[in-house]
């Protein structure tokens, strides 16, 4: 069966595909979704990496549309975007690919 999207929704999946091309920012999307949402020191302190490395591949990810930020007061936390945490969801609950 072939699927028919659109080129905006392609377009959105390949920025999401490069965004998790860097295993840092898969275990960022892993922890957001699992935890709910955090600020950059939340992060680097759990994944124990250094802030200002969170903070670029955060903007990465903001960027590409995989997180969106929220702010409260002088903290911003951030937390999965809505459509990409269903497809997020979705990927990782697929079965391991056999070897071979």
């Amino acid at each position: 069966m072939f699927v028919v999207i659109t080129a905006e929704k392609v377009e959105k999946l390949s920025n999401w595909f490069i965004a998790l091309s860097y295993s840092l920012r898969v275990k960022i999307a892993l922890l957001l979704f699992e935890e709910g949402e955090k600020r950059v020191s939340d992060i680097a302190e759990r994944l124990k990496v250094r802030q200002s490395s969170i903070s670029q591949h955060i903007k990465i990810l903001r960027d590409t549309g995989v997180v969106n930020p929220r702010r409260e007061a002088n903290n911003i936390y951030y937390r999965l975007s809505p459509e990409f945490e269903e497809f997020f969801s979705a990927l990782i609950k697929l079965p391991p690919i056999a070897e071979g």
